[in-house]
């Protein structure tokens, strides 16, 4: 039995960049915890490589990027990386969408109804930070974003690891109130607004848990999964075959 970490970073604009950046924390604070960690990103953070990584079973899941009600978006571009047709992927872990927008109004929901142990997500727009000349607001969504995921690595409860998120927002909002520079108010309210709207569905007082190493194979959302790879065949045969036979190979 293993505690194993698949965390995923969608990387398609300046937001999604920062928000993986605390990805790849989480990951340095899951593998100094003992987890077995999976990370994929940006490009990679799409059907294909979650489905692999996915075939052995995961304790948590994490997910930074876009979102919205019924889906992760990741770098899909025909469709979303983890959506209805695919939430059973989520079965069995304590799944996390932070920061990722709107997800729990409907994905997180689906998640726990196909088996899910919990889901943390936002159930409105999540707001992020960039570094401004002034102050290193970025710097300070990361921490709190990182507060969540580091409280679920020691073991806390779904429950208290939201806890400790809001607290560190609160914090901040509390401490930009006293800065007051030119972008501080809106920071403020920012921090607010997303300690207000992050929650839990399905089981507040689950932890981490063990999982066994063994394969597990999962059937839906396999026509999604593989189609840009038959795509991708159908475009290269020919072309293949015609280098091949100007070639003399065939």
């Amino acid at each position: 039995m293993v505690k194993r970490a698949v965390i995923v970073a969608g990387i398609v604009d300046p937001i999604t960049m920062i928000s993986a950046d605390a990805a790849y924390r989480v990951a340095e604070i899951y593998r100094k915890h003992g987890f077995e960690v999976d990370v994929i990103s940006g490009v990679m953070a799409t059907r294909l490589p979650l489905f692999i990584a996915l075939l052995k079973p995961a304790s948590i899941i994490c997910y930074f990027g876009h979102a919205w009600d019924d889906m992760w978006m990741g770098d899909e571009v025909l469709w979303g990386l983890v959506e209805r047709d695919n939430v059973d992927w989520l079965s069995d872990t304590v799944s996390v969408a932070v920061p990722a927008c709107r997800s729990l109004r409907k994905l997180g929901l689906w998640a726990v109804q196909h088996g899910a142990v919990s889901y943390i997500g936002f159930d409105e727009d999540a707001y992020g930070g960039f570094p401004e000349t002034d102050h290193n607001y970025a710097e300070d969504f990361i921490d709190c974003w990182v507060q969540l995921y580091r409280s679920l690595a020691i073991g806390e409860t779904v429950s208290d690891a939201v806890n400790d998120f809001k607290d560190r927002c609160e914090y901040y909002a509390e401490r930009y109130k006293e800065l007051r520079l030119p972008n501080s108010d809106f920071y403020s309210m920012a921090m607010m607004w997303n300690a207000r709207h992050i929650d839990v569905r399905g089981d507040p007082s689950a932890r981490i848990r063990d999982v066994p190493s063994a394969f597990k194979f999962r059937f839906s959302g396999l026509p999604k999964t593989f189609c840009p790879v038959l795509m991708v065949a159908g475009v290269a045969a020919p072309i293949v075959y015609d280098y091949a036979k100007r070639r003399g190979w065939i």
